[in-house]
């Protein structure tokens, strides 16, 4: 009587390998994806507490030194980062507002790959909030360095756009809705 050989094939196990390729990158993919969603979920996290944070400060927050402390939240197009400013009490005027870094009381990275990409179709925007009241106002910049009062429509919402930056094509991207009348951020 013969014995058989029991073994694998050349083409058996190119198949196998195949098949295993196959299904883990099947895997990963999804995986990936629900990583970048995580993370843009984070960063609209971290904007609304900053937004949040700016007007309890304004309202709040006193130095010893110093009157009580208007705060400004800045956003810019294509950025991750948000800039926060302090400035004493009734500092700044209607026909001029300076971002002075000696006033800068610190920079935010919302996430390495994260970019906000529109506020409310404007390039540059300027989060105001008085001190003693928080009363918000907000200021837009075009091209020119010239600001305007962004005019608020019926509900009272600013619409912060938020993209991950490597997939625009894919349409990862999120809205934070901002409520102007009752200061609450929806995501």
């Amino acid at each position: 009587m013969q014995k058989k050989n029991k073994a694998f094939t050349l083409l058996e196990l190119i198949i196998v390998i195949t098949i295993i390729g196959i299904v883990s990158m099947m895997i990963f993919t999804p995986y990936n994806y629900f990583q970048k969603k995580a993370e843009l979920k984070l960063a609209l996290k971290n904007i609304s507490k900053t937004l949040s944070e700016a007007r309890n400060n304004s309202i709040f927050w006193v130095l010893s030194w110093t009157t009580n402390q208007s705060v400004w939240v800045y956003f810019e197009n294509n950025k991750n980062k948000i800039k926060i400013y302090n400035y004493p009490y009734n500092f700044w005027t209607w026909s001029q507002i300076t971002l002075d870094n000696i006033f800068l009381k610190k920079e935010i990275n919302i996430w390495p790959n994260i970019k906000i990409d529109k506020i409310e179709e404007n390039k540059k925007v300027l989060f105001l909030y008085s001190a003693i009241s928080g009363k918000l106002n907000i200021f837009s910049f075009d091209s020119w360095k010239k600001q305007k009062l962004i005019d608020k429509n019926n509900d009272n919402i600013i619409q912060i756009w938020v993209w991950y930056k490597t997939t625009k094509s894919w349409g990862l991207y999120k809205i934070l809705k901002y409520y102007t009348k009752t200061y609450i951020t929806d995501y």
